[in-house]
């Protein structure tokens, strides 16, 4: 092609067909709703560790503890660690050290249990080193098979430990766990990413943890945002780590490869088409299906046709 033309060819649409002749031209015709070519995406890129990205580390006077960034203004923590006898409020300083400490500006503690809100001074700046949380917001009684907590070490420094329950332990690795440890969570994959969500934080009366399914209206009664796990997953995925099958990580890189994922993106739901007979109702189970190989041309098995009028 003569170099003058570029301009001109860059200027078009998607180069495609412009009559769909044959299936051969799927790709070209569908081009711009295609994926990632997962057998061959293998890149390696700087290893940062996000770890303890969605926590803080809460300071009032002689006391610190861990807290959750719910929001860029708003940070939750235990009671006991935002109650002061001068009634002070505390600061909080993000996992990222090289950044200045954030004074809160009002603490909203919760009527019923052993948690407050706090309204910060300056918002925070979202990066991948400092991440709203996402909160599991139904019940989990049937638990996870990897449960994570987060606490303060002795040095000051956060600390992660992870348990593993077996499928035949789950409950009551998972209740043992609540009636130790305040902060749980697990790690959900989506589209490839591996996200902590935060089930329980907090302790009751009882010595527990407190599901934080409990008070999640109130969390949103306060900041005035809705607070959704699918929401979050959708808004920082970019910013989370890859699935652990996916990355091969050192000390400064990790190489990532999209083929060793345990879910992928794919949704058959893009092709797939619902047959169904015209003397059926919308919800009868008597249907099959077919897949999309051409805007009017649908291929599905000869016994689905069989049997009823479509």
């Amino acid at each position: 092609m003569f170099p003058k033309n570029v301009p001109e060819l860059e200027s078009l649409e998607e180069l495609m067909p412009n009559i769909e002749r044959s299936v051969k031209d799927c790709p070209f015709s569908i081009y711009g709703h295609g994926g990632v070519a997962l057998a061959s995406s293998i890149f390696v890129d700087r290893y940062v560790d996000k770890r303890f990205s969605h926590i803080v580390t809460v300071l009032n006077e002689e006391v610190t503890c861990v807290g959750l960034i719910v929001d860029e203004n708003h940070v939750l923590t235990t009671s006991e660690c935002a109650s002061s006898e001068d009634d002070s409020l505390p600061r909080i300083k993000l996992s990222n050290e090289t950044l200045d400490a954030i004074d809160a500006a009002e603490k909203f503690p919760h009527a019923e249990y052993n948690v407050t809100l706090l309204r910060l001074n300056s918002s925070i700046v979202i990066t991948k080193l400092a991440l709203p949380t996402c909160f599991w917001d139904t019940d989990f009684q049937d638990g996870f098979d990897k449960i994570q907590t987060i606490v303060i070490a002795p040095n000051g420094s956060l600390a992660l430990e992870e348990t593993q329950c077996t499928y035949q332990n789950r409950f009551a690795c998972m209740t043992e766990l609540i009636q130790k440890s305040s902060l749980l969570q697990t790690r959900a994959i989506a589209n490839y990413r591996m996200h902590p969500f935060v089930f329980t934080f907090g302790i009751e009366d009882t010595g527990d943890a407190i599901p934080i399914m409990k008070y999640i209206f109130w969390m949103e009664t306060i900041t005035k945002q809705k607070i959704s796990s699918s929401e979050c997953t959708a808004k920082y995925e970019e910013y989370r780590d890859y699935e652990d099958s996916m990355a091969s990580r050192g000390e400064m890189h990790e190489q990532v490869q999209y083929s060793k994922s345990r879910l992928t993106t794919t949704n058959i739901n893009q092709y797939r088409a619902r047959i169904i007979p015209n003397t059926a109702q919308t919800e009868s189970k008597r249907h099959c299906y077919g897949s999309l190989i051409a805007p009017k041309f649908i291929l599905t098995a000869a016994n689905c046709l069989k049997q009823y009028e479509v």
